[in-house]
C-alpha cells in the first residue's frame, strides 16, 4: 500500500478510511503551512522544514535546528486542549528522544 501511495495509485476507498494524517512540505522548502481536514479524519499534523535559527538558552543566543509544526483537528471529535497536549507531547519527544525511549522501557 505504501508503494502504491508513493506512486499516487491509491483508490478513493483506500484513502477515505483514514483518521489522522501527517503532512510535510519540507521537501518544497516550506517552513509552515495550515492544512485543511479531509472528512472523516479527526486531525492532520503539518511539519515544515528544519532550519537553523537563533534561540535563547540560559541567557545566551545559540543556533538550534528548529521545525514548525501545526495541527488542525475536528473540534466535534477532539477538544482543543487535548490537541494542545498532543503537540506538547510530540515536541517533548522530538527534543529528548533518548529520554522518551528510556521512559517507554520503564512501563
Amino acid at each position: 500500500m505504501v508503494d502504491r501511495a508513493r506512486q499516487a495509485k491509491l483508490t478513493m476507498e483506500e484513502m477515505e478510511r483514514g483518521t489522522f494524517t501527517i503532512s510535510s512540505l519540507a521537501q518544497f522548502d516550506i517552513t509552515f503551512f495550515t492544512a485543511i481536514l479531509n472528512p472523516p479524519q479527526s486531525g492532520i499534523l503539518t511539519l515544515g522544514k528544519v532550519e537553523e535559527m537563533p534561540v535563547v538558552r540560559n541567557g545566551q543566543v545559540v543556533i538550534r535546528r528548529m521545525m514548525k509544526q501545526g495541527l488542525s483537528v475536528d473540534h466535534r471529535i477532539v477538544d482543543g486542549a487535548v490537541a494542545a497536549q498532543f503537540l506538547q507531547s510530540l515536541k517533548n519527544k522530538l527534543e529528548k528522544p533518548a529520554y522518551t525511549f528510556i521512559l517507554s522501557q520503564m512501563h
